[in-house]
């Protein structure tokens, strides 16, 4: 909107005194179910002056909100008091009532596939897990002690592996680089897993930081810097606490009656990092307590009102055991979260490229590894219910993609450069899975008129049935990455449609058809309730059925 407010709404009563100074023709995207509609915004034609108008004038402004084609009028006063104007005039309070209103920007619904980059000192050990020193130090899993007694000696500690994280190759434009041929448009890197090593230069971190030892550079800066050369969006996950730190654990032993974590190392570096990095994602983690110990809405509000980035950031749901898969911008609600259907909010699903692993792990073999066909499946899946995929890498110790994971990554991008119309910017339709296929799924442009089935399989019969939609004669079907209309029938409530010779075909593993012109788009047939079964990875199932207990589980 352009133009500027006079004088701001009085708070209490939302009382406009004085001329509103605004141009009248308004167009902002607001979110219904994590996806965009439109709000317009008009005076009567002849009953205003070209500068400003009253607050009596607002009896006759004229609103629509325009749902899926449905134009519905909305009272002016509302929308003035709502979100019509300027989102500078639109402030959040520290609740998570106040904060859950706050639309989703759209960059981050219209990205879809982010890569997730887990780098630290557990690089340096890279065995069996990211939680290396947890295990060690508390004995839950001994193979862990037995790795150390058999690699290292008596009196080996855990902060002498910090010298050895050397990053000597760790190139960030080459980095990223690797990330956009992914197809990605954003990245998330761990500032500070669970041990608590900052990878920036901290002030609230005394030695145990990556400009201080092991690297001996800024690594969240020399990436940050490489991202801002392209179109990515960045990300830095922080994990709110940490193992081993004596101060968390005085409050720990205090019930959490106590603060003192909070305000002098946690609370303070989130602080630094936006300031410094200026983020459109902070992700968090490791928040096993309530989000009220750890302050986390007076901080997310601060975030959303005054921060650098309060127009574009958005946040994850791990600020708190009462946040969880409940709050925030966005759920994440476990490892590997993939619903299989349409949730009322807007989620994402963080997946470890590796079945077990999120840190580099040297003793990973080629089965660990997910096929590029899997990773197309959760993708699309992803997608189809409303959600972002962010996909997990583990650099080595040395800062090296390894050459499997960079494989991948390119894989996946060389399908979106293909097949990205049906995937990136899109919505998910009425049926997410197709009613006579667990194979095909379904996503629709922005202003539903293109519907996109993808198929994860490529039929024997060479003739693809699509259950879910019916067609009329004008109805148009094309294979993207392919030229000329493709030939179809539609009978017995079911539409066939015969796909080319797959020798010619584009793509490799999963096949997009754009439908266009396609009567109602809705077959009047019950959806699947799960189209397939969700995949959990290890300590996902765990993770979801304590969320109603509040207790801890092992997370990224």
């Amino acid at each position: 909107m352009t133009g500027a407010l006079a004088n701001n709404a009085t708070e209490a009563g939302h009382e406009y005194l004085k001329p509103l100074h605004i141009t009248f023709q308004y167009n902002r995207s607001l979110p219904t179910r994590g996806h965009t509609t439109a709000l317009s915004c008009r005076p009567p034609a002849n009953n205003y002056d070209a500068h400003s108008f009253q607050l009596s004038d607002l009896k006759q402004l004229s609103c629509w909100y325009n749902v899926d084609e449905m134009y519905l009028y909305i009272p002016a006063l509302v929308v003035l008091v709502g979100s019509c104007f300027s989102q500078d005039t639109v402030r959040y309070n520290a609740t998570w009532d106040s904060l859950d209103t706050r639309p989703l920007p759209q960059w981050y619904d219209d990205a879809k596939f982010g890569i997730f980059i887990h780098f630290g000192v557990f690089s340096v050990p890279s065995y069996r897990s990211e939680w290396f020193w947890s295990h060690w130090q508390n004995g839950d899993q001994p193979e862990f002690a037995e790795f150390m007694a058999q690699n290292y000696p008596p009196n080996f500690t855990y902060q002498d592996f910090a010298p050895d994280l050397t990053a000597e190759f760790f190139d960030p434009d080459e980095w990223v680089e690797i990330i956009q041929a992914s197809g990605a448009k954003y990245l998330v890197l761990t500032t500070k897993h669970h041990e608590g090593f900052a990878m920036w230069p901290t002030k609230h971190s005394f030695g145990w930081n990556a400009k201080e030892v092991g690297p001996n550079r800024d690594i969240v800066g020399d990436l940050a810097a490489s991202v801002r050369k392209t179109d990515l969006h960045l990300g830095l996950y922080h994990s709110r606490y940490e193992w081993f730190n004596p101060l968390y654990l005085r409050d720990k032993a205090n019930n959490y009656e106590t603060q003192t974590f909070v305000d002098q190392r946690s609370m303070p570096q989130l602080y630094e990092l936006v300031n410094s990095y200026k983020p459109d994602i902070v992700w968090s983690d490791g928040a096993w307590e309530s989000s009220t110990y750890w302050k986390a809405t007076e901080f997310i509000a601060w975030l959303f009102n005054d921060s650098p980035v309060k127009d574009t950031v958005v946040v994850n749901d791990r600020w708190g055991t009462d946040s969880d898969c409940t709050h925030g911008s966005y759920v994440t609600c476990a490892d590997s979260y993939n619903p299989g259907v349409l949730q009322a909010r807007k989620w994402e699903s963080a997946l470890p490229l590796t079945s077990n692993d999120w840190g580099y792990n040297r003793e990973a073999s080629l089965s660990d590894f997910l096929s590029i066909q899997e990773l197309l499946t959760d993708l699309v899946k992803a997608v189809s219910t409303g959600g972002n995929l962010l996909l997990n890498v583990g650099p080595s110790k040395e800062g090296v993609i390894t050459p499997i994971y960079e494989e991948r990554l390119r894989q996946i991008g060389s399908w979106l450069q293909i097949n990205g119309e049906a995937i990136y910017a899109t919505k998910p339709w009425t049926h997410q899975n197709d009613v006579d296929s667990t194979n095909i799924w379904y996503t629709a442009s922005k202003n539903s008129s293109a519907l996109y089935a993808i198929s994860l399989s490529w039929p024997s019969s060479g003739q693809l049935t699509l259950g879910s939609v019916t067609f009329t004669n004008d109805s148009e079907v094309t294979l993207l990455g392919n030229n000329g209309a493709l030939q179809w029938t539609n009978e017995d409530d079911v539409v066939r449609v015969q796909l080319p010779d797959k020798d010619v075909v584009s793509s490799q593993w999963a096949w997009a058809l754009k439908l266009a012109e396609t009567q109602a788009l809705i077959q009047q047939r019950a959806p699947r309730k799960h189209g397939f079964e969700p995949r959990f990875y290890p300590r996902v199932q765990e993770r979801l059925s304590q969320l109603d207990k509040n207790t801890p589980s092992h997370r990224v």
